[in-house]
């Protein structure tokens, strides 16, 4: 069911959520309490996850853990509202990565109920090559049920994988630790974050107190005994990596989402406002996440297919939370099922994505124009530290800055529905640079060139008659135009492909001559030769 091992575990602590914000809302637990412990043994490789909820009587053990697909979560909008789970599977999620299987829960009675499956019989009865079983014969065949008495007044519910395949990772606390910080309903660390109240009071002007409801969460060891509590992963300063330099970035603010301070069409969020010293590629928590009961849907891949310029989702980072029930998660709770009301929270979230990237933008420009003027009185190029701290490119080749795209161009990508609210703006945390007397279209700051700097339909480039027909750049960026013409040596005309890097130089004239075969419009070639630099510059920066 899952694409990744450690979703099963998270599917466990939604269930064990659920079964303790039931007991917090029947007076079982105080608003508050409960915890969700995670006990790994290494020597049995195996891995338990518990929680002190309401728990099941033997009875309903034998229903609700052996009716595959039954579930009593969403039966109505009102509870559809308060529990993550809904679709009655979540209980054999890990079923796939361990020999047995183990339930035990009693609801504080006397009575205790252990369900235990043959995980690896029932795989093998679903392999291919076997004789077809229906799913009522390979459980059915494959489980074995228990009651025993156990002290009054312990309510409890346990899930345990055996013999767990020691490629999940389930036995690493340090790779359980920080998965289930980023997707766990856990709070924020108040050690490491001091923003933790100002999201909560965000959350109460928008009437949604509810969506930031946490649990405690600790891994233990083999014994019991606590190693480590989980938190959120956000801290006030943290290092980012750009390429082998490591950077500090400190957060100055967070800011609501919707940024008119309106709540959204079923959804709150917010939004760091931050120093941005380099793309957070590298930082765990990089990029605009979205949360349902406070448990994470995905990753920041979801945002960030809503961005125009998708590398600049990942100079921001904060976190959107769906509140209304009809939307959907679909089963391996990495996106959504398609919807009306979830296309126009994806509609509310790109003006918030499209204003975000001109603020990256902006400051962008702000970096290169005070890089340039600091460059005009530095006699030896390189030697200002941060000019090369800030020319220096990622691991994956893109520019430590965000592109510098103009607002207007829209040769690429879709363009925003009509807007609900106006475009928001943000807080810039960049100082204004003063203005440069520079050529606009010179790019020598490591930034990816702007689209209109790419040659126009009159300098485009024709194949050669010779080296296979393909067009010879000069060391200056000049194009060998061959027995097409002769190419000109007016710097102007040549210092637009001279601020494309070497690499995209080189793609960009192997795909322009193929085009002039195809297209005798040259404003036409010109729009698609804008559209395709802008593409490469867009995918190598991913």
């Amino acid at each position: 069911m899952y694409s990744e091992p450690m979703h099963s575990i998270r599917e466990y602590v939604q269930n064990a959520f659920d079964s303790i914000r039931r007991a917090r809302s029947t007076g079982v637990l105080d608003a508050g309490a409960g915890t969700i412990r995670i006990v790994l043994d290494q020597d049995n490789r195996s891995v338990r996850v518990e929680d002190d909820g309401t728990g099941l009587s033997p009875e309903e053990a034998v229903v609700w853990l052996l009716d595959i697909g039954r579930s009593h979560k969403a039966l109505d909008d009102g509870q559809a509202m308060h529990n993550a789970g809904f679709r009655g599977i979540g209980r054999m999620a890990g079923i796939s990565y361990c020999d047995k299987l183990l339930f035990e829960t009693s609801i504080g009675d006397g009575r205790a109920c252990s369900v235990k499956f043959d995980a690896a019989r029932i795989n093998a009865l679903t392999r291919p090559g076997q004789e077809p079983v229906s799913i009522s014969e390979a459980i059915g065949s494959s489980v074995n049920i228990t009651e025993w008495a156990v002290e009054c007044g312990r309510r409890f519910f346990s899930v345990e994988l055996q013999v767990v395949d020691p490629r999940t990772g389930f036995m690493d606390q340090y790779l359980m630790s920080n998965y289930l910080s980023n997707v766990a309903p856990v709070s924020y660390d108040p050690q490491g974050w001091d923003f933790g109240d100002e999201v909560e009071s965000m959350a109460a002007k928008f009437d949604s107190t509810e969506s930031l409801e946490s649990v405690r969460v600790v891994i233990c060891d083999a014994e019991g005994h606590e190693q480590v509590e989980v938190r959120r992963p956000f801290c006030n300063t943290f290092e980012a990596r750009s390429r082998n330099t490591k950077r500090s970035v400190t957060v100055n603010a967070v800011q609501p989402l919707p940024s008119d301070g309106e709540p959204g069409t079923g959804w709150w969020g917010w939004l760091a406002i931050h120093s941005r010293e380099a793309k957070l590629g590298d930082v765990q928590f990089a990029g605009l996440r979205i949360r349902m009961h406070n448990i994470a849907i995905g990753d920041e891949k979801i945002v960030r297919s809503l961005f125009k310029t998708p590398h600049l989702a990942l100079w921001c980072f904060g976190e959107v939370h769906i509140t209304d029930p009809r939307v959907i998660p679909n089963a391996q709770r990495d996106a959504f099922e398609p919807s009306k009301i979830w296309s126009q929270i994806e509609d509310e979230l790109r003006i918030e994505a499209e204003s975000i990237s001109r603020v990256c933008r902006k400051e962008s420009q702000s970096r290169s124009s005070a890089k340039k003027k600091r460059s005009a009185t530095v006699p030896v190029a390189g030697n200002d530290p941060v000019e090369a701290a800030g020319t220096a490119s990622d691991e994956t080749g893109s520019s430590s800055s965000p592109d510098t795209v103009h607002e207007g161009d829209t040769t690429l990508g879709p363009q925003p529905a009509s807007p609900r609210i106006p475009a928001p703006v943000y807080q810039s945390t960049m100082a204004p640079a003063p203005p440069s007397s520079s050529d606009s279209r010179s790019n020598d700051s490591g930034t990816p060139p702007r689209v209109d700097e790419l040659p126009r339909a009159d300098q485009s480039v024709a194949p050669s008659t010779s080296h296979g027909d393909q067009p010879q750049l000069s060391s200056a960026g000049e194009v060998d135009r061959g027995g097409m013409g002769a190419a000109s040596s007016s710097k102007t005309q040549n210092e637009p492909l001279e601020s494309l890097s070497p690499r995209l130089r080189e793609c960009l004239a192997k795909i322009l001559p193929v085009l002039q075969e195809y297209f005798d419009d040259g404003e036409m070639l010109h729009r698609i030769g804008r559209g395709i630099a802008k593409t490469l510059q867009q995918e190598s920066e991913v």
